[in-house]
């Protein structure tokens, strides 16, 4: 398949996914550079812990029900599910009432969704990598920086009052501490645990009426953000 073949089976695949009605695209990001070394298990099931949370929340106001599908992960596979299954058995701040419990394993070269999945990572990359490239370089990913705003983007979870905002504070006062300090002792999920346990702690009620309600959830983020603050500060 020629570059322009491959461009274009991506423009129609991703095409067919904005004409899904029900289709909603979720990307967690972690910049690498400012995390230092941590547990793989601990920081993937983080992410998808991220994922849970907002296909609950969207699945929930729908009445609907969700099945989260993931790629092999060969040696870590075993250790990961029983992570996200017990994750979503005991729940968080959040009830998994609308998910099934655990995580399904399936092989990308068997199954669409995932195919569909990997060509929305790699033109968000890609568009990550376009913005953060001197001039000279950024025609390596023009192409997938155009797919992203041409397409997924029109699908991505992005308003206001569903963004992540304690998660979006805490990477950027996490990122700002670890330069400071040495990488290799820098514990970046238990941040964010310790953030979200802040959280849960103090607005438990209020985190259950946002989760079927945007105004609560609109007024909640200022909240969230005051507690992020505190609990980075406890942290340190």
């Amino acid at each position: 398949m020629t570059p322009n073949q491959l461009k274009d089976y991506y423009a129609q695949s991703l095409s067919l996914l904005c004409s899904l009605k029900s289709a909603t695209i979720y990307y967690t990001l972690t910049e690498n550079n400012s995390i230092g070394k941590v547990n793989e298990i601990k920081f993937l099931k983080m992410h998808l812990q991220n994922v849970y949370q907002r296909v609950q929340t969207t699945v929930a106001e729908k009445n609907g029900f969700a099945i989260v599908v993931a790629d092999d992960l060969n040696n870590k596979t075993k250790a990961l599910k029983e992570a996200v299954y017990e994750l979503t058995l005991s729940g968080d701040y959040v009830q998994y009432t609308n998910i099934k419990k655990g995580l399904y394993i399936d092989f990308s070269d068997q199954c669409h969704g995932l195919q569909i999945a990997d060509i929305c990572a790699g033109i968000f990359t890609a568009s990550l990598k376009y913005e953060s490239t001197p001039t000279g370089e950024k025609h390596k990913y023009e192409c997938g920086h155009k797919l992203f705003f041409t397409y997924a983007y029109k699908k991505t979870r992005n308003h206001s009052f569903n963004a992540p905002y304690y998660e979006y504070l805490s990477i950027l006062q996490a990122k700002d501490a670890a330069q400071g300090q040495d990488s290799s002792g820098f514990d970046y999920p238990k941040l964010l645990e310790n953030v979200r346990s802040v959280i849960a702690a103090n607005h438990s009620q209020e985190l259950s009426s946002a989760l079927g309600s945007a105004a609560a959830a609109q007024t909640l983020k200022m909240l969230i953000l005051k507690y992020c603050v505190h609990a980075f500060r406890s942290w340190l």
